[in-house]
Protein backbone atom coordinates (compact mmCIF):
# COMPACT_ATOMS: atom_id res chain seq x y z
CA UNK A 1 0.00 0.00 0.00
CA UNK A 2 2.13 2.31 1.08
CA UNK A 3 4.16 2.55 -3.35
CA UNK A 4 0.49 3.06 -4.45
CA UNK A 5 0.20 6.09 -2.05
CA UNK A 6 3.31 7.12 -3.83
CA UNK A 7 2.21 6.86 -6.79
CA UNK A 8 -1.09 8.64 -6.09
CA UNK A 9 0.82 11.41 -4.54
CA UNK A 10 3.03 11.72 -7.42
CA UNK A 11 0.78 11.05 -10.19
CA UNK A 12 -2.47 11.78 -9.42
CA UNK A 13 -3.41 15.47 -9.97
CA UNK A 14 -7.03 15.67 -9.37
CA UNK A 15 -9.51 14.64 -6.79
CA UNK A 16 -13.60 13.79 -7.81
CA UNK A 17 -15.73 15.61 -5.48
CA UNK A 18 -19.08 13.80 -5.38
CA UNK A 19 -22.73 15.29 -3.57
CA UNK A 20 -26.28 13.48 -3.18
CA UNK A 21 -29.21 15.98 -3.45
CA UNK A 22 -32.29 15.82 -2.64
CA UNK A 23 -33.45 18.73 -4.87
CA UNK A 24 -31.95 19.26 -8.37
CA UNK A 25 -30.04 23.00 -8.67
CA UNK A 26 -29.90 24.37 -11.61
CA UNK A 27 -27.53 23.35 -14.19
CA UNK A 28 -26.14 26.57 -14.88
CA UNK A 29 -25.62 27.68 -11.36
CA UNK A 30 -23.57 24.51 -10.69
CA UNK A 31 -21.27 25.56 -13.64
CA UNK A 32 -20.61 28.35 -11.46
CA UNK A 33 -19.38 26.74 -8.43
CA UNK A 34 -16.54 24.46 -10.02
CA UNK A 35 -15.87 21.84 -13.17
CA UNK A 36 -18.86 19.60 -13.18
CA UNK A 37 -17.81 15.84 -14.45
CA UNK A 38 -21.64 14.18 -14.43
CA UNK A 39 -24.64 14.81 -13.11
CA UNK A 40 -27.33 11.57 -12.47
CA UNK A 41 -29.95 12.44 -9.77
CA UNK A 42 -29.17 12.80 -6.85
CA UNK A 43 -25.65 12.37 -7.70
CA UNK A 44 -23.13 15.64 -9.09
CA UNK A 45 -19.84 14.89 -9.08
CA UNK A 46 -17.45 17.61 -9.75
CA UNK A 47 -13.72 17.37 -10.11
CA UNK A 48 -11.00 19.73 -8.73
CA UNK A 49 -7.27 19.64 -8.78
CA UNK A 50 -6.08 18.16 -5.35
CA UNK A 51 -4.83 21.60 -3.81
CA UNK A 52 -8.42 23.27 -4.76
CA UNK A 53 -9.77 20.41 -3.20
CA UNK A 54 -10.82 22.16 -0.12
CA UNK A 55 -12.46 25.72 -1.66
CA UNK A 56 -14.69 23.61 -3.66
CA UNK A 57 -16.04 21.88 -0.72
CA UNK A 58 -16.59 25.15 0.38
CA UNK A 59 -18.56 26.70 -2.08
CA UNK A 60 -20.71 23.78 -2.30
CA UNK A 61 -21.08 23.42 1.21
CA UNK A 62 -22.50 27.54 1.20
CA UNK A 63 -24.24 27.50 -2.24
CA UNK A 64 -25.74 23.83 -2.63
CA UNK A 65 -28.78 21.62 0.43
CA UNK A 66 -26.62 18.19 -0.09
CA UNK A 67 -27.43 15.12 1.78
CA UNK A 68 -23.70 13.50 1.43
CA UNK A 69 -20.75 13.92 0.12
CA UNK A 70 -17.50 11.84 -0.28
CA UNK A 71 -14.29 12.87 -1.88
CA UNK A 72 -12.02 10.23 -4.31
CA UNK A 73 -9.06 9.75 -5.48
CA UNK A 74 -8.41 9.52 -9.19
CA UNK A 75 -8.37 5.37 -9.81
CA UNK A 76 -5.32 3.44 -9.70
CA UNK A 77 -5.91 2.21 -13.70
CA UNK A 78 -6.02 5.79 -14.58
CA UNK A 79 -2.77 6.82 -12.81
CA UNK A 80 -0.61 3.75 -14.03
CA UNK A 81 -2.56 4.60 -17.71
CA UNK A 82 -1.03 7.89 -17.25
CA UNK A 83 2.56 7.24 -16.45
CA UNK A 84 2.57 4.86 -19.02
CA UNK A 85 1.46 7.32 -21.54
CA UNK A 86 4.08 9.67 -20.16
CA UNK A 87 6.87 7.31 -20.72
CA UNK A 88 8.41 5.98 -23.37
CA UNK A 89 7.57 2.17 -22.80
CA UNK A 90 4.72 0.93 -24.81
CA UNK A 91 2.62 -1.80 -24.07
Amino acid sequence: DGDIEKLVKKYAKTKSIEIVVDDMPNTADLEKIGSVESIEFPKIRFRATRKDVPELIAKISKTIGFIDITVEEEKIEDIIRTIFEKSSVKV
